[in-house]
């Protein structure tokens, strides 16, 4: 029989983030692979994947537990036959497994995906000493950057693999038209959440009459920052009559939904997001065939200017934003034929059968 892969995600807990994209992305691809899978999620995951009959779900982690539930699951499964992947792998999971490990773990057992790291001196040195005493974990990331600073650490089993994507069936070749400008996904500061709503207020001022559908869910922690909480109610008071605003967290249906017929907005903090750090709603956007206004040098604005699927703007002023949403609206169908191209490789190449692949992998194929 063959060992299970566990795959661990105590964040899980519903059908929306990108935990719940990364793991439906792999049990899409498993279709084909038929793996033996094991999911660890959240206490309320229970029912999230029952048209995937051979996969075997524990309804495990409570939010206030996480960390100690972690650290004893991770040590009953390091002692037992199988692979571990963490897809949404952290410094403190690093910790808990060398916590858990009785000894050194073998070589590719345990899989950690980063989606990204942003070290201080004292957290690197932190990191090069895990490196050293668990010199077998397989350390991954979407992209080479990410790859060459877990390298730096010490971590001799680092590659990149593409950021899994959420399985979306192709957009069709219809043309659609222009419906709205889209804030997507949960708000937050380092989205540019605070450009959104500067534009909202010079729409207001101006007198336009632009649609503007904006997502104001809170991230998996289920709050907003006190800064997040400031700009809601500065979006509330621009007053502005063409606005709809979204405050709770959608279901898999009306999330894709709202795509359809948008220019999305991902005005990110390119402080925040360089060129190694991935969006999920970028590659959601142009999955449904939406147009996309991003900011430059970023990954998001990357994919765009790729594609011809939107526009950059390194100027993330209320003015500027506004040109570029009216300049995509003015060529809607064409941006929007580049997007769905986009979105059609995109699903390609982010396919969930890469991951797969590598934990499928004998051991001395993974080094």
């Amino acid at each position: 029989m063959t060992p299970p892969i566990h795959i661990v995600e105590p964040t899980l807990v519903d059908k929306t983030g990108h935990c719940y994209s990364q793991v439906l992305s792999l049990l899409e691809a498993n279709r084909e692979w038929r793996l033996p899978l094991e999911i660890w999620a959240g206490r309320s995951a229970g029912g999230l994947f029952g048209g995937y009959g051979d996969v075997v779900v524990h309804a495990h982690f409570r939010r206030a537990l996480r960390r100690p539930q972690a650290l004893l699951l991770y040590r009953r499964l390091l002692r037992r036959p199988g692979r571990i992947y963490l897809p949404t792998g952290t410094r403190r999971d690093l910790v808990l497994l060398d916590l858990a490990a009785p000894g050194r773990i073998p070589e590719a057992t345990v899989f950690l995906l980063f989606h990204w790291l942003k070290l201080s001196v004292r957290k690197r040195r932190h990191l090069e000493r895990l490196a050293r005493r668990q010199p077998g974990l397989v350390t991954l990331a979407p992209s080479p950057a990410i790859v060459e600073l877990l390298v730096s650490c010490g971590f001799r089993e680092a590659r990149a693999v593409p950021y899994p994507i959420t399985p979306v069936a192709a957009a069709g070749g219809e043309a659609v038209a222009f419906r709205h400008i889209l804030f997507g996904g949960a708000a937050r500061e380092d989205k540019g959440f605070g450009a959104v709503v500067c534009l909202v207020e010079a729409l207001a001022r101006a007198g336009a009459s632009l649609p503007v559908l904006v997502q104001t869910s809170p991230p998996h922690t289920g709050v907003h920052t006190p800064a997040i909480a400031a700009e809601l109610a500065r979006l509330d008071a621009a007053g502005y009559p063409h606005l709809e605003r979204r405050g709770r967290t959608l279901d898999e249906a009306a999330y894709f939904e709202q795509y359809r017929g948008a220019v999305v907005l991902q005005l990110y903090d390119a402080r925040e997001y360089a060129a190694d750090r991935i969006s999920g709603v970028t590659l959601d956007a142009l999955s449904c065939g939406a147009p996309v206004v991003a900011t430059a040098g970023t990954w998001m604005g990357q994919v765009v200017e790729r594609f011809g699927a939107g526009l950059t703007l390194g100027d993330l002023g209320p003015d500027a934003v506004r040109r570029a949403c009216e300049a995509v609206i003015a060529e809607f169908a064409t941006f929007s034929a580049r997007a769905r191209q986009a979105g059609a490789t995109l699903q390609r190449e982010h396919h969930g059968g890469n991951i797969l692949r590598l934990l499928a992998a004998p051991s001395a194929a993974v080094r």
